[in-house]
């Protein structure tokens, strides 16, 4: 038969057919959506957020008779979760022995957003 063969060595390409780089490109469009979504939703707390495309290929020598080989793939997509958060919390014993953390609802110190200002809710006066 003339003309070009039907048979050609392993490219990326080629593997399952050129379907395995269309799945690596559909699953990296994603993964910048996954990004400018992620930086959309949490604004300045997304500063140093990644996404990773992990793309393993492996292959497997599946018969040495035949000299056979198996090409497996694997797409795996990371992209980050909602940044960290916290609360600062102080330990407080109440006049019955009654143990807990406290928190403020909202607000903090005009010195330092780190700080809280606890106040006792009966008296009003800061707590030590």
């Amino acid at each position: 038969m003339a003309g070009k063969s039907f048979i050609k060595d392993l490219r990326l390409a080629l593997i399952n057919e050129g379907g395995f780089l269309e799945d690596a490109d559909v699953e990296f469009v994603a993964l910048q959506k996954d990004m400018l979504r992620f930086r959309e939703e949490h604004g300045p707390m997304a500063e140093g957020a990644k996404a990773k495309l992990t793309i393993q290929v492996t292959v497997e020598c599946q018969d040495v008779e035949t000299n056979s080989f198996r090409v497996l793939t694997e797409i795996k997509r990371t992209v980050p979760v909602r940044p960290k958060r916290g609360s600062l919390a102080m330990g407080h014993t109440d006049e019955t022995g009654h143990t807990s953390l406290l928190v403020t609802a909202s607000g903090s110190a005009d010195g330092d957003p780190l700080q809280g200002k606890f106040k006792d809710q009966k008296a009003g006066a800061p707590l030590p």
